[in-house]
């Protein structure tokens, strides 16, 4: 269970479309139009296995940090991108795909047994799959649905697969747990830059978006009042480079 007084901070990455690139200085994005756009992908839109999915079935991903998920979708200098942030709105449970827990009421034998199996299952289920090879990921999807799903969990999280120096994790929702633990803050349209040597990423904003009472979105200067006063303490996070 998350700390009941412990405010996290979700991040999902989408690459822009032809179409939303177009619309930069217009800012009427195809692919971001209301809510529906920020949460899962419709169930019948969905086409491929993932790592925790399987066709036809709507899973949100996202990532610890917004480094994990530009990882993650492989976004390299030049590519222009949606930012969605969430951030929890109530105390989860949570199953650590990524971390051993050590058990007091087994031996040091029965706990070591506990972290070989751990640790295969966890290699087996980081597995790198190469592009347009998803029946690969039934290898780990069959270690999600039998070993750590369970109807009163609310999120699943698993090492950040393409992240380089394998820092922070990603976290998985189902559509209903989504919806019921997370709430969307805003959107954030960028675009990657080149780096210099010693960061991860180097990103040019260009504006922040949020909805509307009529569900639409607005979109503003990232550093507009608008934008301070509806991200919140999300501002001084993005400010601080976190």
């Amino acid at each position: 269970m998350t700390d009941p007084y412990q405010r996290f901070y979700f991040y999902r990455i989408r690459k822009l479309t032809l179409e939303d690139k177009e619309a930069i200085y217009t800012k009427d994005f195809p692919s971001m139009q209301s809510e529906q756009d920020i949460w899962t992908k419709p169930a019948s839109l969905v086409k491929n296995y993932g790592r925790l999915n399987r066709p036809e079935q709507s899973i949100l991903y996202l990532g610890s940090t917004a480094t994990n998920a530009l990882y993650e979708t492989d976004c390299q200098p030049g590519d222009f991108f949606f930012l969605q942030v969430y951030q929890n709105k109530n105390p989860m449970r949570i199953s650590q795909i990524h971390t051993s827990q050590y058990m007091e009421e087994f031996d040091e034998i029965e706990n070591a047994k506990l972290l070989l199996v751990h640790q295969f299952l966890l290699s087996e289920f980081t597995r790198v799959t190469p592009p347009n090879q998803d029946l690969l990921y039934k290898t780990s999807l069959l270690i999600y649905e039998e070993f750590f799903k369970a109807q009163e969990v609310d999120g699943y999280t698993y090492p950040s697969i393409k992240t380089l120096p394998k820092l922070g994790y990603n976290i998985v929702f189902e559509e209903a747990s989504a919806k019921k633990n997370l709430k969307f803050l805003g959107v954030t349209v960028g675009r990657v830059m080149d780096k210099p040597s010693d960061a991860e990423f180097n990103t040019e904003i260009y504006y922040d978006g949020f909805l509307n009472q009529a569900g639409t979105f607005d979109f503003f200067s990232w550093n507009s009042k608008e934008s301070k006063e509806s991200f919140g303490d999300f501002s001084i996070v993005r400010n601080m480079g976190l």
